[in-house]
C-alpha cells in the first residue's frame, strides 16, 4: 500500500478546516485561487494534487514554513504580491498577520 505523504494528511485537514470557515464553492476550489499566509503549503498542495487544481496559489512569507514537497507556494511578502491586480478570482487568508 503506498504511503499517503505527510503534506497531502496534512492538507486534508487544512482542506476541511478552510471549508469550515471559507464554505467555498466548487468553482473557486476550482477556479483561480490565492491562499495569503500558506503556512507549510497544505491548503494549495491538497487544491493541486487531489483537486487537480493547478492553479492554486499560495504565498507564504517565512520560507522555513513551507514544506519540502508543497506545490504552487511563493515565498513573498503579501503586501507585496508578485502578480498582477485581479489576477485571482478567489483570496484566502487564515491566520496571515503582519
Amino acid at each position: 500500500m503506498k504511503e499517503v505523504p505527510p503534506i497531502l494528511k496534512s492538507g486534508a485537514r487544512i482542506f476541511e478546516s478552510y471549508q469550515r470557515d471559507f464554505k467555498l464553492s466548487q468553482s473557486e476550489l476550482h477556479g483561480s485561487i490565492l491562499d495569503l499566509g500558506a503556512n507549510n503549503g497544505g491548503f494549495v498542495t491538497y487544491l493541486r494534487k487531489v483537486l487537480g487544481n493547478a492553479s492554486a496559489q499560495g504565498v507564504e512569507v517565512r520560507p522555513e514554513q513551507v514544506a519540502l514537497n508543497a506545490e504552487g507556494i511563493i515565498i513573498a511578502d503579501a503586501r507585496k504580491l508578485p502578480f498582477d491586480d485581479e489576477s485571482f478570482n478567489t483570496v484566502v487568508a487564515r491566520h496571515c498577520m503582519s
